[in-house]
């Protein structure tokens, strides 16, 4: 399997992952539940990118497949 192929089947979990670690992150450092205020930790940061990273891969994959069914 080559490089592009086994990145494009990995990059969904990569953003779950992502997303998984962003959430696991907000819950521990993140101050703004707690009292009400950002303390800057970034947390929000990673689970942003996450989603927006996944949103772009499926939105490509998406128009790759219906690319290929015309």
């Amino acid at each position: 399997m080559n490089k592009t192929k086994q990145l494009k089947v990995a990059a969904p979990w990569i953003a779950g992952a992502g997303l998984a670690l962003g959430h696991i992150a907000i819950t521990t450092n993140c101050t703004l539940t707690t009292q009400g205020r950002c303390s800057t930790c970034g947390s929000c940061v990673i689970a942003i990118v996450s989603l927006v990273s996944w949103a772009i891969f499926r939105n490509r994959q998406k128009d790759s497949n219906h690319i290929n069914c015309q």
